[in-house]
């Protein structure tokens, strides 16, 4: 298994990337610790761009298909609100925080507006 190492200039905020899965909040998570999450679903290698955010990369979309229908919980409308209130919080003071479309209320004045609409 690789572990690979990426800058974040590397990566277009809006770019598809159907072969990974991008996760946010890995600082406490090793690479194995990832991998073994996974294992089920046999991905090709790890993209850590920093401590808190990593691409985990396959080889084909269907693995990475498998691996989120499988692996990903809905929400109940409480619970969802809680979350997004966590993620508030803890990124509150982060400069790199970015709201993707249809996750979080977005920003009013937001300089991505145009890829909202």
């Amino acid at each position: 298994m690789m572990k690979k190492k990426v800058k974040k200039e590397q990566f277009s905020l809006f770019e598809k990337r159907p072969e990974a899965i991008h996760l946010y909040g890995t600082d406490d998570l090793s690479t194995e610790d990832i991998l073994e999450y996974f294992a089920e679903y046999s991905p090709h290698h790890i993209e850590w761009i920093d401590d808190t955010h990593c691409n985990v990369v396959w080889s084909d979309v269907h693995s990475v298909k498998r691996a989120l229908i499988n692996l990903s919980k809905k929400f109940s409308p409480e619970e969802l609100e809680d979350k997004k209130a966590e993620l508030r919080r803890r990124e509150k003071d982060e400069d790199d925080f970015y709201l993707l479309p249809g996750t979080l209320d977005r920003p009013p004045n937001d300089e991505y507006s145009e890829v909202w609409s």
